[in-house]
């Protein structure tokens, strides 16, 4: 009977190992895409893209992980393999984008920019490009052209491979609505085609734009009750990935140095980037309320290109700290009208929002989460105002001098991108883990 137990339970766990990928969690991505080879015979010119239609539910869980791109001779002989990012991917299927991993050659053939460098050589000749990720097989989808003797294997979760010719120089393979491959002009990071190039009109010669480094979004930056300087910086537009590197602050005279932070931030996008002061520079800064300082950030592109950029900053302390919307006698939450209808706002009509990933009367949102999401804070007991009635005002203690208020149990929050009273710009985002929603006048989700 022993026996017996201990087998059923071994192939229950089996069939839920297999019954997982069943539902989307990464088994719908595609192979799209293949070229080869510039029209000049150039083989530093390749990119593979990928397609994923599963939406948010393709999850990419660390549970079937690592995620690949491998490539194949004719025979089924590995070539090589590279590593893929699960959050990119993640992101890509979310959107229903296409995924696209190319050399910087062929990023700067096509003017795109590609979410990952390809590292692997593909086979000018016959060849297999699959991606996979760990389950036996391990294959999900595979594109593969010219003459395939040995086809890889491919998991029964997955979309099956689909064959083509070999693609001519300055053409790609490319995945049709019909799951067929045709040779086509090639359409990285953009909808396939099944136009051959000498149909396609040429796109005007673009020189790329020198990478420019980051930019800083404001020349005042507040200090939080953490000790910790909130700056905004910039990554433009057209940056091969994305713009990382290390600012630094600085006294505008002499050598003195304040503190510093790395970044990492997404090409054409704002980040807000916390560097946590020296205590030297927090006396000054106590001491005077402001204190004018040097930002240095020097910032690198995917492609190594390195660029420094200097803005002078005004250091100053939030007038109340983490959020606006406290009073000596209490915060003060009401109700206002937002695109969203009515929601919680403060005591300066900005948006209150909830975090999923927090617990009732618990805050999980610390640190460079609190920079972004700063806390509804009170000084004494917080207070209902017009139209807030139906929400159980409370507090619960994020630390030893810091109260945060709660609604039905329920931390509440502002969003540092929410410049103005009634705007939204935090509702829905996922960000640190979970979602932030708005909260209705009854205490509600507003999850529309």
């Amino acid at each position: 009977m022993r026996r017996i137990a201990v087998l059923t339970g071994l192939l229950l766990a089996g069939l839920m190992m297999w019954t997982a990928p069943a539902q989307a969690t990464y088994h719908l991505n595609m192979v799209n895409e293949v070229m080869l080879a510039s029209s000049s015979g150039d083989a530093s010119v390749q990119f593979v893209e990928f397609l994923d239609r599963g939406g948010s539910e393709e999850a990419f869980t660390p549970l079937f992980a690592p995620y690949k791109l491998v490539i194949y001779d004719a025979a089924g002989n590995m070539l090589a393999q590279q590593t893929l990012d699960p959050s990119g991917l993640r992101a890509g299927a979310a959107f229903g984008s296409e995924y696209l991993v190319s050399t910087s050659a062929a990023d700067a053939a096509f003017h795109v920019t590609g979410a990952e460098r390809l590292t692997v050589a593909l086979p000018r000749g016959v060849g297999q490009a699959c991606f996979e990720g760990s389950p036996t097989p391990p294959a999900v989808s595979c594109l593969t052209w010219g003459a395939i003797t040995k086809p890889v294997p491919i998991n029964q979760f997955g979309t099956g491979s689909a064959n083509g010719p070999v693609p001519p120089n300055g053409e790609s393979d490319q995945r049709q609505a019909d799951n067929s491959i045709l040779v086509a002009c090639p359409t990285p990071k953009a909808p396939d085609t099944s136009k051959p190039c000498a149909t396609v009109t040429p796109t005007p010669t673009v020189t790329p734009t020198p990478f420019a480094g980051v930019s800083f979004a404001a020349t005042t930056a507040t200090v939080d009750r953490d000790g910790r300087a909130v700056l905004r910086l910039r990554c433009p537009a057209g940056t091969d990935g994305s713009c990382q590197g290390r600012v630094t602050l600085h006294a505008r005279t002499g050598s003195t140095r304040f503190g510093s932070a790395r970044f990492k931030i997404a090409s054409a996008r704002t980040a807000t980037v916390p560097v946590r002061l020296s205590s030297a520079a927090l006396r000054r800064l106590r001491r005077f309320r402001r204190l004018a300082a040097l930002a240095t950030a020097t910032a690198r592109d995917v492609a190594h290109a390195s660029k420094t950029t200097t803005s002078r900053l005004t250091l100053a302390i939030a007038k109340s700290p983490h959020h606006r919307g406290s009073t000596a006698s209490g915060a003060i939450v009401s109700v206002g009208r937002t695109g969203l209808g009515q929601v919680l706002v403060d005591a300066h009509g900005r948006t209150l929002y909830v975090f999923d990933k927090d617990r009732w009367r618990r805050s999980t949102c610390f640190g460079t989460c609190a920079a972004v999401w700063p806390p509804l804070t009170t000084s004494g007991p917080p207070r209902a105002g017009r139209g807030a009635v139906a929400c159980n005002l409370g507090t619960i203690r994020r630390s030893r001098h810091i109260l945060q208020v709660t609604c039905n149990g329920h931390p509440l929050y502002l969003y540092a991108g929410d410049a103005l009273a009634g705007q939204t710009k935090g509702q829905g985002l996922n960000q640190f883990g979970a979602r932030w929603w708005a909260i209705s006048p009854a205490g509600q989700r507003v999850t529309r």
